[in-house]
């Protein structure tokens, strides 16, 4: 097992959640109504922006199991400011339950630089998981997965202080940028997400995400023999996963990981299989 394994885009889908995201669903569009009055005054934008960082909760990340939706422009300097979304309550919500803290980024020694502290990272995808959400959070210098409940806390082995985050490119991951590919993962693999009496795991996460071009319509993911999973595509990013308890069915799934795009016609355009 390894470590190496959105307001605007999520107010679409919030009225489209489930019961337990409506308090979100309702703050979301309420946010949305808001940034109709906030073309009046410069005074007012700042008003609905700060009402619309306090009213949306933690606890919520709105997404839909397979949902494509577009990530506006960000202003984020750096090698992926085309494709990272903007700021945002829910995003910072999210990357607070995941980061605590300044994240570590492994060989890299010094004072966290533009790009390598938490308040540098944007919510890159979300997707629904068993009692909670995966998390797919970027800056223009790296990434991080992580495991959120619906009390929008970080799972029980990911609240240490300084996660680890990892470098575009590193590891497992490929350059975001590589040309020769509609889909590129990057982080595939999984994480233990809760442990047991005596210190025993109890379950762990499985996961893959990465970057993809418009050409790809649709992503599945399949982690041994279990049926396959269609991924969250959010404007050029993707991710998908699942919780499973510790045992057989967790070794088996530790064994492959298969990776398929498709094109709006339904032609597979992208495969991979290899290892978790």
């Amino acid at each position: 097992m390894t470590n190496d394994l959105v307001e605007d885009a999520l107010s679409q889908l919030a009225n489209r959640a489930r019961p337990v995201d409506d308090m979100a669903g309702r703050a979301l569009r309420s946010a949305a109504r808001c940034r109709v009055r906030r073309r009046v005054t410069a005074s007012t934008a700042l008003v609905v922006a700060t009402a619309a960082a306090i009213a949306v909760p933690v606890m919520v990340l709105p997404a839909v199991d397979g949902e494509k939706v577009q990530a506006g422009p960000s202003g984020v300097q750096g090698g992926l400011d085309k494709v990272l979304p903007p700021d945002s309550a829910v995003s910072r919500a999210a990357v607070r339950a995941c980061m605590n803290g300044d994240p570590t980024f492994p060989g890299l020694t010094g004072p966290p630089t533009e790009g390598h502290r938490a308040r540098d990272f944007r919510l890159l995808a979300t997707h629904p998981v068993k009692d909670g959400r995966l998390v797919f959070l970027g800056s223009s210098k790296g990434y991080r997965t992580c495991l959120i409940d619906k009390d929008g806390k970080a799972s029980p082995a990911n609240r240490q202080r300084r996660q680890i985050a990892h470098l575009w490119g590193t590891g497992p991951g490929r350059d975001p940028w590589a040309p020769d590919a509609s889909v590129v993962p990057l982080d595939t693999g999984g994480n233990v997400t809760a442990y047991g009496p005596g210190g025993h795991v109890k379950s762990y996460e499985f996961h893959a995400a990465g970057r993809v071009t418009p050409e790809a319509t649709k992503i599945t993911v399949r982690f041994g023999k279990e049926p396959p999973i269609t991924a969250t595509i959010s404007g050029s990013w993707f991710l998908a996963g699942t919780v499973s308890p510790a045992g057989t069915k967790a070794r088996a799934m530790q064994q492959s990981m298969e990776i398929k795009a498709y094109d709006a016609n339904g032609t597979v355009i992208f495969e991979t299989t290899h290892p978790t």
